[in-house]
């Protein structure tokens, strides 16, 4: 399978949309149960399958105890479904299966958040406004988590205007212009100068010289680039925060956990950007995505 042709992506949780971002709603929406914060997690490629499959390992692979077992989401109180399919093939990619995600408008396959008149690598679109830029825009503070590169598609699509999902030396220099206050992922590879290695030891692919680590640093980012840095971030203090524990991807959870030097978890990198986040009286808005399940599911 072309690994541009991800399958369809499935919600996880829209975890509590805020009242606060105020995208139109009426004066009385807000009232005292009203939440402050967004948190939206995003299974990239997961499918149904792929939720048997954490059934059967969760049951031990014991038919007796697969129809008893359930997953945390099948206790939600409010399940459905939504349609990110590309506006112009009947295979969607991640491009604009999250673009509709963050604009709730459809566009064509590997096109960033633009609209419908962008082609790949050829025609830029109109600019599509992302739930992200709504929240920055109405002082509320934003976050990015992926396991993947952090200018890989599905992050992109929330702070990043491109008619190419695969420009992404200038996603990076978009991300650096966004605002975002957290930052954790992959690839450090499109943040380091085409003739220089990354914090890693490996060569930037930049395509330009362009030091983005040192920019992101100038513009008050604390950085770190392994796990055991991560662990000493102080939530209390830090208020930018960019962690990228790879050049390209970050590890499977089970090369993760066979490693010397642990990439952070996707839970360690949820809970520490919240910390930080939730510091903001207004509120926050954070994606959160396990973006490996897809390069699962290619292999």
């Amino acid at each position: 399978m072309n690994t541009r042709s991800s399958p369809a992506k499935l919600f996880l949780a829209i975890a509590i949309i805020c009242s606060s971002i105020q995208l139109g709603m009426a004066d009385n929406a807000t009232h005292e149960t009203s939440a402050k914060n967004v948190i939206l997690l995003i299974g990239d490629g997961m499918g149904f399958p792929q939720l048997t499959l954490a059934r059967i390992d969760k049951a031990g692979g014991n038919v007796t105890q697969y129809g008893s077992v359930e997953l945390f989401m099948d206790g939600m109180e409010q399940t459905g479904m939504v349609k990110t399919s590309s506006a112009n093939s009947l295979v969607t990619d991640s491009a604009p299966a999250s673009s509709a995600m963050a604009t709730g408008e459809k566009t064509n396959n590997g096109v960033i958040s633009q609209n419908s008149a962008a082609i790949q690598g050829k025609r830029d679109g109109e600019n599509l406004t992302t739930i992200l830029e709504m929240a920055e825009d109405s002082g509320l503070s934003t976050g990015l988590i992926t396991t993947t590169r952090i200018t890989h598609a599905t992050p992109a699509a929330f702070y990043a205007h491109v008619d190419n999902r695969d420009n992404e030396s200038e996603i990076a220099d978009q991300l650096l212009a966004s605002g975002v206050e957290v930052i954790l992922g992959g690839g450090l590879q499109y943040f380091t100068g085409e003739n220089d290695t990354d914090p890693l030891g490996n060569y930037g692919k930049r395509g330009d010289e362009r030091d983005l680590l040192n920019e992101f640093e100038s513009q008050g980012y604390a950085l770190v680039y392994n796990g055991s840095s991560f662990q000493k971030v102080d939530s209390n203090t830090t208020e930018r925060l960019l962690g990228l524990f790879d050049s390209s991807h970050m590890q499977y959870d089970l090369e993760r956990l066979s490693g010397v030097e642990r990439d952070p978890s996707l839970a360690d990198m949820t809970s520490k950007a919240i910390s930080i986040l939730s510091r903001n009286p207004k509120g926050f808005f954070l994606m959160v995505e396990g973006g490996r399940i897809d390069h699962a599911g290619h292999e």
